[in-house]
């Protein structure tokens, strides 16, 4: 008995085992118009745990928007939004399924990300497409067409908030959008604000942090004046000491539009 027992544990656990095979192809293989395909990976997942309508197969496809490398430029955020015409494989298999679009956010919205790729003196995000695995037997992605759109922001950080307070901050990307922090204390809490100006559609997000993380405000307001307008976020206690000002700042006319028009890919 006890070994039609051991028998018959030993034939669930192997049909419930999780099997993959990855199938991946190499970095930049494919470039067209400063876009290039930087890798391709498809998984093909088998399990008897998994209902048969949701496959957890699937292709993964990095897209590199390339530009010219500015090599000190790490600090970027981009915002992206895509637009992706019907994917196919050349046996006529739809790989972009209403389900896969609906789980990549940026399809739908502008999205940020700082996964960049920095090589051959290029430099610019990743963005990574996950698609329905293409059929078997298939060889090719018959087209991958689209467009993209990238807008560029930089994280700036004052590392000591004590030393910038009550003065115009010193960066180069603010020399024509004056920026100066105020700090007040009372009652047990910090209240800073920032002078900006008032059209400030640029700056898209401040804050006072503590080890590289953002502090959350208990409260946050603005007003306006004849010198711009006043930004003001309220934290619980005296943040003045030890805590940095981090701006993330968007960049004019680094806004960028990429055609996507790829053909006959092959695929690993």
């Amino acid at each position: 008995m006890h070994r039609h027992l051991l028998l018959a544990l030993s034939s669930f656990i192997l049909c419930s085992t999780l099997r993959a095979e990855d199938s991946f192809k190499p970095a930049a293989f494919a470039e067209n118009g400063g876009v290039a395909i930087d890798s391709i990976n498809i998984v093909r997942t088998q399990s008897a745990d998994v209902a048969k309508a949701s496959d957890p197969s699937s292709m993964t496809l990095d897209l590199w928007l390339t530009q010219a490398a500015e090599m000190n430029k790490s600090n970027r955020i981009y915002t992206i939004k895509v637009e992706l015409e019907n994917v196919e494989d050349d046996t006529g298999k739809l790989l972009s399924s209403d389900a896969r679009r609906e789980a990549m956010s940026f399809l739908k919205t502008p999205s940020k990300t700082s996964r960049h790729k920095t090589a051959d003196g290029k430099t610019g995000p990743i963005v990574a497409l996950t698609l329905d695995i293409p059929a078997k037997g298939a060889k090719t992605l018959k087209s991958l067409k689209g467009k993209a759109d990238v807008a560029v922001a930089e994280r700036l950080k004052f590392d000591d908030f004590s030393s910038v307070q009550d003065k115009p901050l010193e960066h180069e990307q603010l020399k024509e959008f004056p920026i100066q922090p105020s700090v007040k204390s009372e009652k047990g809490q910090t209240i800073v604000t920032l002078h900006v100006p008032t059209e400030h559609s640029r700056l898209e997000t401040w804050g006072v942090g503590k080890n590289d993380r953002l502090l959350k405000p208990i409260s946050e307001s603005a007003s306006e004046s004849r010198d711009g307008t006043a930004l003001v976020k309220t934290y619980k206690g005296d943040i003045t000491q030890g805590t940095f000002l981090g701006i993330v700042l968007g960049e004019p006319s680094k806004t960028a539009r990429y055609n996507l028009e790829f053909n006959d890919v092959e695929l690993p």
